[in-house]
């Protein structure tokens, strides 16, 4: 019945983040970069800026992924998030794993998955062409890997997701520490299977004459590394202001959601509104701060899933907060919500294994989900784009900071 019940939440997920991908048909927010360099990726094999090579700021291996939809779909709206509805996808079945890895219970991977799946930042990520579903994928892929001790494999799907963003490196530094404590062994794998993926990653770069700094030194790595100072200093030193921005501090408690694309249709006399918001389900996001604060409580016991999950979210997360005067978005937390999500269902474990858990736990699991979905629906509209009157979008907008 397992699988039975997996292969459902699946379909239902491919469904939400397949239906109506190409609407709208213009570009989105941040897609104007991402689908310009797959663009470019596939004619020239480098970013381009006209004649010359183009300085981008994040690696290549997320923008390739774009490009395969676009070779395969075309280059339309549906070709140009095409990868990103199946990381999407493939993100869910990968938490459903995870979870199962460490609860050893299929009712709690099934509602990891289900969660997943009635997350509305999760459905947006997964409908518009950036690079942050990737980016949440290929850690999930690694994760999973190194908890069944495939650390060769775990290895080169964390050198994919740093080839995506580098924001990987943190989740991929605290894999190692704990490596060089327990496991000394294996590190070797990771220490050269990493870097050699994201060299790869840069291929074209290496291949063309034409890439952003290529001429600056004899030797390509040298070069590679000049531009890579470059990088960093722009993403050290980004403070321009964006109405959107959103503090690492308001993510946890959805403060400042990422509005990606808006308008006011005519509806008749009236005006309309038509969003997509790029914004938690506030029931798992408020739901899921007291399930974190449970589980970092459970640290205390060295209970080693409570720490694989607080690991797991602190590093996707506290890396932010060192950084509080770059200019950020809610968005970003899309990596930190399967640790989220997980942090629910330790709380779920450790409630089932108490008397009343016992007795009453799954119906008040179920009862739990019932409610999610409702609001999940409730919220459907805005993650889907769908038009509706200003009074319906009006009622969605919860606080002020949401419009």
């Amino acid at each position: 019945m397992t699988r039975l019940y997996l292969g459902a939440i699946l379909a239902i997920t491919a469904l939400l983040r397949f239906w109506r991908l190409g609407e709208p048909e213009d570009l989105v927010f941040d897609e104007i970069y991402y689908v310009d360099g797959a663009r470019d990726f596939l004619k020239f094999g480098v970013e381009m800026d006209g004649s010359k090579g183009e300085f981008v700021v994040h690696p290549p291996f997320g923008k390739w992924l774009i490009a395969l939809g676009i070779h395969f779909f075309g280059d339309n709206s549906f070709g140009w998030r095409f990868s990103s509805a199946f990381a999407g996808t493939i993100a869910v079945a990968l938490v459903f794993f995870i979870a199962r890895k460490l609860f050893a219970s299929d009712f709690l991977a099934l509602t990891a998955a289900l969660l997943s799946t009635l997350d509305g930042l999760h459905l947006v990520m997964s409908r518009v062409a950036l690079l942050d579903i990737f980016l949440t994928a290929l850690l999930l892929a690694g994760v999973l890997a190194f908890l069944y001790k495939r650390h060769l494999v775990a290895a080169i799907f964390l050198g994919l997701a740093l080839s995506t963003k580098w924001n990987a490196l943190f989740v991929i530094l605290a894999i190692l520490i704990y490596l060089l404590i327990k496991e000394r062994k294996v590190i070797l794998n990771y220490l050269l299977a990493i870097p050699f993926v994201y060299l790869t990653s840069w291929v074209g770069w290496f291949q063309s004459d034409q890439g952003y700094d290529r001429s600056t030194s004899a030797n390509p790595i040298l070069a590679l590394f000049e531009y890579h100072r470059s990088i960093l200093s722009f993403h050290t030193n980004l403070d321009t202001d964006h109405p959107y921005q959103a503090s690492p501090w308001s993510w946890l408690y959805l403060g400042r959601p990422t509005s990606f694309f808006y308008e006011s249709p005519k509806c008749g006399a009236s005006e309309c509104s038509r969003e997509i918001l790029a914004l938690g389900t506030p029931i798992i996001w408020w739901v899921g701060i007291i399930a974190l604060l449970i589980t970092f409580k459970y640290l205390k016991s060295r209970d080693w899933v409570a720490g694989f999950i607080i690991v797991g979210f602190a590093a996707n997360y506290l890396p932010w907060l060192l950084i509080p005067d770059r200019t950020t978005f809610y968005f970003y937390a899309i990596t930190l919500q399967p640790f989220l999500i997980l942090s629910i269902c330790y709380t779920i474990y450790v409630f089932l294994k108490t008397e009343s858990g016992q007795k009453y736990g799954e119906l008040a699991v179920q009862s739990g989900i019932a409610l999610t979905t409702l609001v999940f629906i409730y919220f459907l509209p805005i993650y889907l784009g769908t038009t509706l009157s200003y009074d319906a979008w009006s009622a969605r907008m919860w606080f002020a900071s949401w419009i």
